[in-house]
């Protein structure tokens, strides 16, 4: 007998959660009670790119499994060359903003100076097309060009809305070694400061009358 065919009143309750396994808060264990608390959901996509796929498993852009791999375990931030920069420059004493908008809205900066109002960028290689090492993949072209095409152009329109603003954008590959990004970094946040702290000229002041 199947679950289902068994009378309502025979079935066994649900197991509650103990005490211990709650959330704290109680806004999360009301979260948490809900039946569909935890569960995965399948993500609404057009029909032709499931087509053939059993209900529940969806397509990936992705041109092979270690491909899938690789771009579902790329990081937005905490890269290894933005820990590697971040430590040089925490280091030289200056203090930042981690993965924060400039001016408010989604477009993040990997190390943000407010006060001196830098933003800087460590770009990878192959996803804002470095002129060196970035490339296409062989495969599944037609989903890559635009892609990386549109990457570039956010890129654009970013640099240029900040420094209509008045912000000094650095951007810097992920190529570039840690020590030569730092300094980088470094001599713009002293260069903004020593501009704004050195005094100017004292005025030669002249009697009215003369």
């Amino acid at each position: 007998m199947t679950p289902c065919s068994i009378p309502i009143e025979e079935r066994e309750p649900p197991l509650q959660p103990t005490a211990s396994a709650l959330p704290r808060t109680k806004r999360r264990q009301r979260n948490y009670l809900r039946p569909s608390y935890g569960r995965a959901r399948t993500p609404s996509l057009p029909d032709a790119r499931n087509a053939g796929y059993p209900p529940g498993v969806t397509m990936s852009w992705a041109s092979s499994e270690a491909a899938r791999r690789t771009m579902v375990g790329n990081r937005r931030r905490d890269t290894k060359p933005e820990l590697a920069v971040r430590s040089l420059v925490h280091r030289a004493g200056l203090r930042y903003r981690v993965d924060f908008a400039p001016v408010g809205g989604r477009r993040k900066a990997d190390i943000v100076f407010p006060r001196q109002r830098i933003a800087v960028f460590i770009d990878g290689c192959f996803w804002h097309s470095c002129p060196l090492h970035g490339s296409v993949p062989a495969t599944n072209r037609d989903y890559w060009v635009p892609k990386l095409a549109t990457n570039t152009e956010r890129d654009r329109q970013t640099t240029e809305g900040l420094e209509a603003l008045g912000w000094r954008v650095v951007r810097i590959w992920e190529h570039v070694t840690a020590e030569e990004a730092a300094a980088v970094i470094i001599d713009a946040v002293r260069a903004k400061v020593l501009r704004h702290t050195t005094p100017s000229a004292p005025r030669k002041l002249v009697h009215p009358g003369r």
